[in-house]
């Protein structure tokens, strides 16, 4: 899927960053996968200049460490779950793949 409202350029290091077409503040977004990828694995989902992620964890680190958002707003997985729609089966394989309790 292609996301026409945000355009790629190369940051620091080689990290991807994707951000908003006619934007005066250079936000950070992407509606078709992460906003920023650093060369060392680093992801981070935005939109509209807001952390956001409603399919999965908003920021993943290569350790495996993850991070839930709503519209720039943190919060705990079991948070996050009531915000999305995302299924119980893909729910059960989050917390397999993230290690949640």
């Amino acid at each position: 899927m292609s996301d026409s409202e945000s355009y790629r350029e190369l940051g620091l290091g080689g990290a991807e960053i994707w951000r908003k077409r006619d934007s005066t503040r250079l936000d950070y977004h992407r509606l078709d996968g992460p906003a920023y990828i650093s060369a060392g694995g680093f992801k981070a989902w935005w939109v509209d200049g807001k952390r956001h992620r409603s399919d999965g964890p908003a920021i993943t680190r290569p350790n495996g460490s993850a991070e839930w958002w709503i519209n720039g707003i943190e919060r705990s997985f079991d948070e996050w779950c009531e915000y999305t729609t995302v299924s119980d089966e893909e729910i059960v394989l989050l917390k397999l793949s993230h290690n949640i309790c």
